[in-house]
């Protein structure tokens, strides 16, 4: 049994070198909390969990009220090369075992993951595209998880979708500040409107003609 008044957010957010290009990192903050603060006000309870990775990975918050968040929690500050299916297969273990520890009726009713990357996956030594597929395979059929991508080219899109992304709860922007603002916005509207109406986390065609 689940909580269907709790949605759990787990943000799985890209660190790597290249964000540090053309204000791409300062766009990802002010994104990225402007999404948490929407969703916070929504009906309902909900909890965030927050990952950052570039090829190191980071477990900075996990299953806190939006509140409890600190400042730095959502911050990016760009580093490294990009360990994506590592990050993403390390997060959802990590927050599948501590929801299996729940009691019954303290588990959220929704959870989704969102992955922000502005690059292409190079250096996970852990998940493969086909292992991580698997994962998230498992998760969406099992436990109704609902995942979603934001990447910034059409090379990322085919990486997230061999890896298990829906083309339907995936997208890219243009790489660059505002191509990331809009992502973000985008990825919040989504999350608005699936979590208001009871229906599926799903981009839209107006929402996709807002991405720049």
């Amino acid at each position: 049994m689940t909580d269907s008044n709790l949605t759990h957010l787990v943000l799985v957010l890209d660190r790597s070198g290249s964000m540090a290009e053309g204000g791409k990192a300062t766009e990802a903050e002010k994104g990225v909390r402007a999404l948490v603060d929407e969703q916070k006000a929504l009906p309902g309870r909900l909890e965030v969990t927050v990952a950052r990775f570039d090829d190191k990975y980071e477990l900075v918050a996990a299953s806190q009220v939006p509140d409890a968040l600190h400042a730095n929690d959502l911050s990016i500050e760009p580093r490294g090369m990009t360990a994506l299916y590592d990050a993403v297969g390390r997060t959802v273990a990590s927050v599948g075992t501590e929801l299996a520890t729940r009691p019954d009726g303290e588990r959220p009713g929704r959870v989704i993951v969102l992955v922000a990357t502005d690059g292409l996956e190079n250096a996970s030594r852990e998940f493969t595209a086909d292992r991580l597929r698997k994962v998230i395979d498992e998760q969406t059929a099992s436990y109704g998880w609902e995942f979603m991508f934001m990447g910034t080219s059409q090379e990322a899109l085919l990486q997230a979708a061999a890896a298990g992304f829906a083309a339907k709860t995936s997208f890219a922007t243009t790489d660059s500040a505002q191509g990331i603002s809009s992502s973000y916005a985008v990825a919040s509207s989504t999350m608005t409107r699936a979590r208001s109406t009871g229906g599926k986390v799903e981009v839209d065609d107006d929402d996709r003609s807002k991405l720049q």
